[in-house]
């Protein structure tokens, strides 16, 4: 059998009903606050580098892919809701805004995903 390399956290997580954590495995993991237990992971087209936030029951993270992948995971069971391609990889973390969420590439453009 092949070995496993364990990969680093470099962000943050974000803590809510689960602690969502992204890794530089190319996944984004959901874990049970009190027993610290996978709850879910789902994978990610590149490394995540940029913290998770958590926002009205919805994940929002990006990932250091070519094609600007960034994902919107549902927080209970991480299943995808939308998934974005942005002009380039997304290394930090997003900021949220009152009626939007906020988001830099690395070609530094701003992307305001939201009500219009």
């Amino acid at each position: 059998a092949a070995a496993v390399r364990q990969q680093p956290f470099y962000a943050s997580a974000a803590a809510g009903e689960l602690v969502v954590a992204g890794s530089r495995d190319k996944k984004v993991y959901g874990l049970d606050p009190k027993t610290g237990k996978k709850v879910w992971d789902v994978p990610t087209a590149g490394q995540v580098d940029a913290s998770p936030v958590i926002v009205g029951g919805r994940v929002y993270v990006g990932c250091l892919s070519d094609g600007g992948e960034f994902y919107v995971l549902d927080l209970k069971t991480g299943n995808p809701v939308q998934k974005l391609e942005l002009d380039s990889a997304v290394c930090g973390s997003a900021a949220v805004g009152p009626d939007c969420i906020l988001v830099g590439t690395d070609k530094g453009a701003v992307y305001c995903l939201g009500k219009k």
